[in-house]
């Protein structure tokens, strides 16, 4: 699996994670990790052994890339909160908030 994030251990038995690293599953099961939403693994750069948050990995990397504002299509205004306000647009044929 690829580290999709950075994350710091904060117990003895928790892997530090780093973004772009792999990491090899040895267990999904939340009777071995301790707690549901993590799993247990080896990190193949270091052989450290330990637990780590399961939605910080990816069974491939990630199809990222920068979109130009010029192919968003912005649209009316449908709410505002905390983090500002939020418009109705379009991508492409999609249509994104």
């Amino acid at each position: 699996l690829h580290v999709l994030y950075d994350y710091t251990s904060k117990e003895a038995d928790e892997l530090t994670l780093k973004r772009g690293s792999i990491l090899a599953v040895l267990s999904k099961d939340e009777k071995i990790s301790g707690s549901k939403g993590w799993w247990t693994g080896r990190l193949l750069d270091s052989e450290s052994v330990g637990i780590f948050p399961a939605n910080f990995v990816a069974s491939s990397e990630p199809n990222l890339r920068i979109i130009d504002e010029k192919e968003l299509q912005i649209g009316n205004l449908i709410g505002i909160g905390g983090f500002g306000h939020v418009h109705h647009g379009k991508f492409g044929d999609v249509d994104i908030a």
